[in-house]
């Protein structure tokens, strides 16, 4: 379920992000997964109301889909790149205007773009998974055009 889906996704990004991003154990990833597996409870008002954590969130899955091509051979670390992919992905998707409008927007895109070529490796889905956001964003006519721009 949920709970497993965060649990393995930070067994892997624990020790490393902990350096880099802070105190890890602290965010809430049961609450994030929970959200974007019912997606019905994504919402701008979500987005705002949780925007200090969503981006602490962010950093970490945004890191995650920007790692080297080479280590996508590590099960563990292809499963991880796979739900960070899920979870950015699933946030642009539901709510580009939102998403498009965070100060750390662009490297959002920026990590979807690196999913969308390294996915593949992984699996079909999870290049078509963050294939599919983009294009979401892209067409959102009130998301920033910049980003919009940046997505094509």
């Amino acid at each position: 379920g949920v709970a497993a889906g965060a649990e393995s996704f930070l067994s892997f990004v624990r020790p490393s992000s902990m350096q880099q991003a802070g105190n890890l154990i602290g965010l809430p990833w049961d609450d994030l997964f929970n959200v974007l597996e019912n997606p019905d409870q994504l919402n701008p008002e979500w987005i705002k109301e949780n925007e200090a954590t969503l981006i602490q969130q962010l950093k970490i899955l945004c890191g995650t889909l920007q790692v080297k091509t080479e280590f996508l051979k590590i099960s563990q670390v292809a499963l991880s790149v796979d739900e960070a992919t899920f979870a950015v992905g699933q946030l642009v998707a539901y709510e580009p205007e939102a998403v498009s409008r965070l100060p750390l927007a662009d490297e959002v895109v920026t990590s979807l773009a690196c999913s969308l070529r390294r996915g593949w490796e992984i699996h079909h889905g999870v290049g078509k998974f963050a294939a599919n956001a983009l294009t979401v964003l892209v067409t959102c006519e009130s998301a920033e055009k910049k980003l919009r721009t940046k997505a094509c």
